[in-house]
C-alpha cells in the first residue's frame, strides 16, 4: 500500500475487481468514473503504472500496489508483509511471479544498483589490485567474498553466497 490508511475489506475489492492470475490484469467489475471523459464501463483495465515501475490501482480514494490487490484476491486477506516480484519485474503481476516476503528477502532479490559501473550486483573492479572484489551484505554488515581475476569467478562467488543465505530470494 502506498499510504497509511484502513484498507479496503477483502470483500469490497472482490466486488470491484476482477483478476486473471495468468496475465496479472486486473479489470473492473464495476462501471467507473474516469476523468475528463465520463464513465469507463465494466471490463476497463484497472490501474496505472506509476513513475516507479509498479502497477497502482485507486480504490474509492486509496492507491494500492496491484500486488497487493493479487494477494488480497487470491487469499482472502491483506498481505502482513510486503509482496516480492520474484523476476523483479514490477508491473508484472502474475500469481506466479508474487510471493510475501520480508524486507531483508525483498532487498536480496534487487538487481545490481544503477551506480554499478559493472552491472553485475555484488562485484566491483578495483583497478589498484587488476582484480574483481565480490561483497555480500548480510544484515547491514559487508562481508568479502574474495578478489577474482574474472568478473565472472567473482560473480558466481556472489550467487553462492547469495544462495546460502537468501536461498529462494537470491537475486543476481
Amino acid at each position: 500500500m502506498l499510504r497509511k490508511q484502513k484498507y479496503e475489506s477483502p470483500a469490497n475489492i472482490a466486488k470491484l475487481l476482477a483478476y486473471d492470475p495468468e496475465t496479472g490484469i486486473f479489470t473492473w467489475k464495476v462501471k467507473r468514473r474516469g476523468s475528463p471523459h465520463g464513465w469507463k464501463p465494466i471490463g476497463t483495465v484497472a490501474g496505472s503504472i506509476w513513475p516507479d515501475g509498479y502497477r497502482v490501482i485507486n480504490v474509492n480514494g486509496i492507491r494500492y500496489r496491484a500486488s497487493w490487490i493479487a494477494v488480497v484476491l487470491m487469499t482472502g486477506r491483506w498481505p502482513t508483509k510486503q509482496v516480492d516480484h520474484k523476476n523483479r519485474t514490477k508491473d508484472d503481476d502474475r500469481w506466479r511471479n508474487l510471493r510475501t516476503a520480508t524486507n531483508g528477502q525483498n532487498q536480496a532479490n534487487r538487481g545490481a544498483c544503477k551506480n554499478n559501473k559493472l552491472g553485475v550486483k555484488g562485484v566491483c573492479f578495483e583497478a589498484d589490485r587488476n582484480r574483481y572484489k565480490a561483497t555480500i551484505e548480510i544484515k547491514g554488515r559487508s562481508i568479502n567474498l574474495g578478489r577474482f581475476k574474472t568478473i565472472s569467478e567473482a560473480r558466481l562467488a556472489y550467487l553462492a553466497a547469495a544462495t546460502k543465505y537468501f536461498g529462494e530470494f537470491a537475486g543476481g
